[in-house]
């Protein structure tokens, strides 16, 4: 306590005080730049991952109305496919039902002579 009395270690200790407070002035101001340079570093980040997100997904929405045309191209492409198959095999149908014809006309014919050399004859 005789020091206290002397003032010598209030001296000493309100210059260490004095001393600290601006070292920790320093410090805050040293933190307070480095915050502001990190938030800035950061803004410049979000907004480039938002412009590449914008960009993603105009991208995104061009390439879906592409496939939903493509895909009505490939719906119309098949349509006329089976339309073009269907048309074919009725025209297979109809040569088959030409044929089948034919041949009942000829077998009639056949029959009608057989039955006429069959009819002379027993006479």
């Amino acid at each position: 306590m005789s020091e206290l009395r002397s003032g010598k270690k209030l001296e000493q200790q309100s210059t260490m005080s004095v001393e600290s407070l601006a070292e920790l002035r320093k410090l805050v101001k040293g933190l307070a730049e480095k915050i502001d340079r990190l938030e800035a570093f950061s803004q410049s980040r979000h907004d480039a991952i938002y412009a590449k997100l914008t960009t993603l997904e105009s991208t995104t929405n061009g390439l879906s109305a592409g496939l939903e045309g493509l895909n009505q191209e490939m719906e119309t492409v098949k349509q006329a496919l089976e339309t073009k198959t269907d048309q074919t095999q009725l025209k297979l149908l109809e040569k088959k039902l030409e044929g089948m014809e034919n041949r009942s006309k000829r077998n009639n014919i056949f029959r009608k002579l057989l039955k006429r050399i069959l009819t002379t004859w027993s006479l």
